[in-house]
């Protein structure tokens, strides 16, 4: 465990209460101190009466209040928080085929889009339910800097990201491996940290069977070898090397001790590499 870290607290908003012990336990054992908050209701309370380091919010939470919501919030009440907020979320519909579903998200996401922020996602299955050519025709609208594109990297300052497809076959010779062996094999030149994005999670305890459901995927056995990637802040190497796999509930908890406190250099904008579809 690291030393305890001086300034406020990081606020954290989730409904789910395994999520928040998970965050929680990541965070603290990075030097975090953590006030929680079930819902964003009682997260726009806490952020009116007290200061904060940082605001992690889930997106859709009970009671009228969404992660876009506590985000407009902070845009007009505490604007140093602006730069400072993350959201976590699954999928991004409940059924990729239907046009309510992507008309909430474009309501709840309408404050980031105002506000300049970027979106890079990854397809989740939900993303692809019922008929997958107009579930796809219904993402691909929402996000037209990808070109079509089902996998994609993405770099930022010196941080690479590779945005993967786990929904996609795992064969040895699919383009998708094809392509992400490739793309680690020739990380753009100041890369000091690699980071795999995935909706699935690469390890998991779950019992059921490989491709069903949110079981396990085999990228992180690819990527980063037999075992989990130890993603503690080791002292930097002289090359880069996986920082997190991002994926599944456990995600933003192995980026967050991942960067944890260190200062990560970025440019104000995103670099999207081509990538085969």
């Amino acid at each position: 465990a690291t030393g305890a870290l001086t300034g406020p607290p990081l606020l954290v908003i989730e409904d789910e209460p395994s999520v928040m012990v998970l965050l929680r336990s990541a965070l603290e054992r990075s030097g975090y101190a953590i006030v929680q908050a079930p819902s964003g209701v009682e997260g726009l309370r806490l952020l009116a009466e007290g200061d904060y380091l940082g605001v992690i919010t889930d997106m859709r939470m009970p009671g009228g209040v969404t992660g876009a919501d506590v985000h407009s919030w902070i845009v007009a009440n505490r604007p140093q928080l602006a730069s400072r907020i993350l959201f976590i979320t699954g999928d991004l519909v409940l059924s990729g085929d239907s046009f309510s579903d992507w008309e909430v998200f474009d309501r709840e996401t309408q404050p980031l889009r105002q506000a300049g922020i970027q979106i890079f996602p990854v397809l989740g299955n939900h993303d692809l339910v019922g008929s997958v050519q107009l579930a796809q025709q219904n993402y691909f609208r929402r996000f037209p800097a990808l070109n079509s594109r089902r996998w994609y990297a993405l770099r930022y300052g010196n941080c690479y990201f590779l945005m993967v497809d786990s929904n996609s076959s795992l064969e040895p010779e699919s383009p998708q491996l094809v392509w992400l062996a490739s793309e680690l094999d020739h990380l753009p030149r100041g890369t000091d940290y690699v980071f795999v994005v995935a909706h699935h999670p690469s390890y998991t305890q779950s019992t059921r069977e490989h491709g069903a459901g949110h079981a396990a995927r085999g990228w992180g056995r690819m990527c980063c070898g037999s075992k989990p990637p130890e993603p503690s802040r080791p002292a930097r190497p002289s090359g880069p090397y996986i920082a997190a796999w991002i994926g599944g509930s456990s995600g933003m908890a192995q980026v967050c001790r991942a960067i944890g406190s260190e200062t990560v250099s970025a440019s104000p904008f995103f670099h999207v590499r081509s990538s085969t579809k």
